[in-house]
């Protein structure tokens, strides 16, 4: 329904068992293409449960945050960036466009300097390349104060063009529509910052 009050793209699966179908299948398609995403172990399609190779890591977010927090980057942190970038772009060469490119579903692996990417839900064929890209960096700016976000968003863009050439008036175009959403990605990540448990005792309790 987000596509209807916004500018998020219109896709393939309202339905849990096709969300379901969505991510199994591109799955796999995507750890046989070389793309870092945690391959399918088991699934009940009845049941529709999946098990996923466990990725040991952190969240891209986490380490945006802990920039955010700094006011600097620390060492390591330019290789996350670069490897989200490195990530998306072979994920986009491959056909794919991952439509939810928020950093809290992206894993970095530092002893395998590769960031994992984890939520496939709303994968598609479609070509959403530029939105995924804009979306991505939309949450750079929720994260990261002004003197930073130039230089990173710069350093993104610039990883990625090394695996794949983009649109950078689409991107602009994608920034522009999504920076007036920017408070609502911020409550986002703010409340996913707490588990279901915590979310309904909060709201018992005011």
């Amino acid at each position: 329904h987000l596509a209807f009050v916004s500018p998020f793209p219109a896709i393939y699966g309202g339905k849990t068992h096709e969300r379901f179908t969505v991510d199994m299948v591109s799955r796999v398609q995507l750890a046989e293409l070389g793309v870092p995403v945690p391959r399918l172990v088991s699934y009940d399609a009845v049941e529709k449960v999946m098990v996923t190779e466990y990725i040991s890591g952190e969240t891209v977010d986490s380490i945006l945050e802990k920039i955010g927090e700094r006011q600097a980057m620390g060492p390591g942190d330019e290789a996350v960036i670069r490897q989200s970038a490195i990530g998306l772009a072979k994920m986009h060469r491959a056909g794919f466009s991952l439509i939810d490119t928020q950093p809290v579903n992206c894993i970095w692996v530092p002893e395998e300097q590769k960031v994992y990417f984890t939520d496939l839900e709303f994968c598609s064929r479609q070509d959403k390349r530029s939105w995924d890209v804009g979306f991505f960096l939309c949450y750079l700016a929720a994260r990261l104060p002004e003197n930073l976000l130039k230089t990173i968003r710069s350093l993104f863009l610039q990883s990625y063009r090394q695996e794949r050439q983009i649109d950078l008036a689409e991107i602009d175009d994608t920034s522009r529509e999504l920076i007036e959403y920017l408070p609502i990605f911020r409550t986002i990540l703010d409340i996913r910052r707490f588990t279901p448990e915590e979310l309904f005792e909060g709201l018992i309790t005011t």
